[in-house]
């Protein structure tokens, strides 16, 4: 009836393929394949995030929400560092040049539905949601 978005979060820099569906069947081309090639600006708590820092910077250090210096932060030869997002926040990833990326942490099970009203048809209908303690993620309805 209409245009629609169809929304995925990638878990990982590696081409993802997405399959779509209409009434319980495939659309033609699906599933398709989506390339992943920015590192993560946003991750789950408790899960790994990733970026991409220049091959040639030796003296990399992740800052946590708190403040903290992150220690198991993990610098590949590739350029790519690793480390874990154990708390909802802001985690800043520098080195003596400067600021080269923020990954904002998030946790999408504080999220709760405090209220569903009533849907009448071609009425806005309203659900009250709370976003606290999840971080600063962005909230979205279909």
């Amino acid at each position: 009836r209409g245009l629609y978005d169809v929304t995925f979060v990638p878990v990982s820099r590696e081409a993802h393929r997405v399959s779509v569906t209409f009434n319980e069947q495939p659309v033609p081309g699906s599933p398709f394949v989506c390339r992943v090639s920015e590192p993560h600006t946003y991750v789950q708590i408790g899960s790994i995030a990733a970026v991409e820092v220049d091959e040639g910077l030796t003296e990399v250090e992740v800052i946590s929400p708190t403040g903290t210096r992150i220690s198991d932060a993990h610098l590949e030869d590739t350029g790519l560092l690793t480390f874990p997002a154990m708390r909802v926040g802001r985690y800043v990833v520098r080195s003596p040049r400067g600021t080269i990326a923020e990954v904002e942490a998030l946790d999408a099970s504080a999220v709760k539905v405090l209220s569903v009203g009533e849907a009448v048809a071609h009425r806005p209908a309203i659900l009250t949601v709370s976003t606290s303690g999840a971080g600063n993620g962005r909230l979205s309805g279909r």
